[in-house]
């Protein structure tokens, strides 16, 4: 292959502010009720098709079954084949519904503001059942133990028997429960703007109750034995805005951070791979660790507001923007790797499944967006601390990950600590065969007057550089030693053809943290990790499957300086993409590896 030279462009985008609210139909971790799946999912968002059902779409999409189902503005439940936006059916309910529906072996429950909820059957649309309540129904049902839970604008929880619609039971509660609640797979939580969470047995008794920091618009979600939630609070004319994890056996908090006071906590947050990603008013989507609470990144998308919340699939987070975008971030470093425009606001959340992303807008339309990329991409850097003038080199690996050949394109992408993205003007031609794969090193050289800070290094494919199918990307900072603000700011950039031995080996005291590829990768059934610790002190070296689940741990507790290799058997673990994260000193780094059966 011949080496490409490249020059970086600098652009920047601005954004004007607006607003609106929802709910998200992923943070139950409940197969039947979200659609999650197995397909691969890739960073890429490609249109797929859009429907236009003539008004707007304020609440989330579901996915079963090769199904898409949503509630519109004028009171219709509207049933779409998940592969080409026909429509299957729909039904025109007597009231709005704010509520997305939830789905249960064959069967829809949603709420309405007639103060009623209604089972209806997923194939057809026919009413099965219809509960009454003395209130309109704001709350999205959750399904768990043979029973319906679903909150009331009158203070009160209410549980009917999925089957028959009988009432099993209701919880009076000092507001109303705006959210849908959640469980872990033994109890049940919810909150409301009564400025508590609630935890109770499926057969509603309590199991403990936590004053929150204030009131509570998001559900709270649950994961790795926490429960975690955004809270607005109001008092001498400023809001306080915080997210919080809480012990999920006990309700006591682990930690609480907060933002700033306009930066309004609408959405629920997606908690996956160790980390908890919230979405706020300001238009700024930030990732905390989920063990200590430390905010690992922040990105600002603009200026308009992020009440959509975030969807999670194979390393990428998902959010709609009331400027009508759909972002698809690096979840591990923050990096915008995508957008897509829709017509309209968004304030519907992202529901991923079946290796597609589905949305509506204001303007009345549900889109599709394929994530099913032919080709992967993953780097490995041989260092992460750069002089101005240095160099930066990393290795990159393209995977065909389909059986017929394919052809596209590689390019690189900087993202600068103002936020401003630094786009190279050629790409690079690749071919693999099929499921080939090809590994290159690539190598930057700082520019004299780039500022010192911290920046994210991205390598994009597709086959036009206006379509992506996937991306990935890693952290690295320029130092401010050397530097010349007077010289030009030129970027350049170069492939080679063969892996540096910097990339597969280091010293045996490393200066610098850092997680190798595991080896071998794709793998079957068992692969090893290195890891480089400058110094001794606590390592966590977690595994996620492609839904942010955590899988195993290899390593918690106190670590030597020096090279580990850890090993990890993966022989109960199913196929498909897995994520190695390493957790040290405040530091995170993370690398994505496939195991093949």
């Amino acid at each position: 292959m011949t080496r490409s030279i490249f020059i970086i462009l600098l652009s920047i985008q601005w954004a004007i502010p607006a607003a609106a609210q929802t709910d998200w139909p992923l943070f139950h971790g409940n197969e039947t009720r979200t659609g999650y799946s197995s397909a691969a999912t890739s960073a890429g968002l490609v249109d797929l098709w859009n429907i236009d059902l003539g008004s707007p779409i304020y609440t989330s999409p579901v996915v079963a079954q090769g199904r898409v189902y949503v509630t519109t503005a004028d009171a219709r439940l509207v049933a779409l084949d998940a592969a080409t936006g026909t429509l299957i059916w729909q039904d025109v309910l007597p009231s709005w519904s704010e509520s997305t529906p939830a789905i249960w072996n064959g069967r829809l429950y949603v709420g309405c503001n007639d103060h009623n909820i209604r089972c209806i059957g997923a194939t057809t649309g026919a009413l099965i059942w219809l509960a009454t309540t003395s209130s309109w129904v704001e709350s999205s049902p959750l399904v768990f133990s043979d029973k319906v839970f679903i909150g009331g604008m009158n203070h009160q929880l209410y549980a009917y028997d999925a089957l028959s619609g009988a009432l099993s039971f209701s919880l009076a509660t000092g507001g109303d429960v705006l959210t849908a609640p959640s469980t872990d797979g033994q109890n049940i939580y919810f909150a409301g703007d009564e400025e508590k969470i609630r935890a109770i047995t499926p057969d509603g008794s309590a199991v403990w109750t936590h004053d929150a920091p204030g009131a509570v618009y998001g559900a709270p979600v649950v994961a790795e034995s926490k429960i975690v939630y955004g809270s607005i609070a109001n008092g001498g004319g400023l809001s306080f805005n915080r997210i919080e994890a809480l012990n999920a056996s006990t309700g006591i908090a682990l930690w609480q951070q907060e933002s700033s006071a306009y930066d309004f906590f609408y959405g629920t947050p997606a908690v996956g791979y160790g980390n908890v990603f919230m979405g706020g008013f300001q238009g700024t989507v930030k990732a905390y660790d989920l063990s200590t609470g430390v905010l690992l990144w922040m990105r600002s998308l603009g200026n308009y507001a992020l009440l959509s919340s975030p969807a999670l699939s194979n390393g990428v987070l998902y959010i709609g923007s009331t400027d009508g975008q759909v972002f698809a971030l690096d979840a591990f470093t923050g990096a915008v790797l995508d957008q897509a425009a829709t017509g309209a606001f968004v304030q519907s959340s992202p529901a991923v499944a079946d290796g597609r992303l589905f949305i509506g807008s204001a303007d009345g339309r549900v889109w599709a967006f394929d994530l099913e990329s032919p080709v992967s991409v993953t780097m490995t850097p041989s260092g992460t601390v750069v002089p101005p003038g240095g160099n930066l080199s990393f290795g990159v690996t393209f995977t065909n990950l389909t059986a017929n050949p394919q052809s596209f394109l590689g390019w690189l992408k900087i993202t600068r600590p103002s936020g401003a993205q630094l786009s190279f003007g050629n790409p690079v031609s690749f071919n693999l065969s099929s499921g080939g794969t090809q590994t290159v090193q690539a190598r930057i050289t700082i520019p004299l007057s780039a500022p010192a800070g911290g920046y994210i290094m991205a390598v994009h494919a597709g086959p036009l550089q206006t379509i992506l199918w996937d991306a990935a990307s890693f952290n690295f900072s320029i130092t401010a030693a050397d530097g010349d603000p007077s010289a030009p700011e030129v970027w350049t950039g170069e492939f080679l053809d063969q892996l540096s031995p910097l990339l597969t080996s280091g010293p045996l005291q490393p200066e610098e943290f850092g997680l190798a590829v595991p080896h071998p990768n794709p793998f079957n059934s068992s692969t090893t990790l290195r890891v480089w610790l400058p110094y001794a002190g606590a390592v966590s070296l977690k595994v996620y499957d492609a839904n942010g689940r955590l899988a195993a741990i290899l390593l918690e507790g106190s670590a030597s300086a020096g090279i580990h290799d850890i090993a990890w058997n993966a022989v109960n673990q199913s196929s498909g993409v897995y994520f190695f994260r390493l957790a040290a000193g405040g530091q995170v780094q993370v690398q994505r590896g496939m195991l093949i059966k």
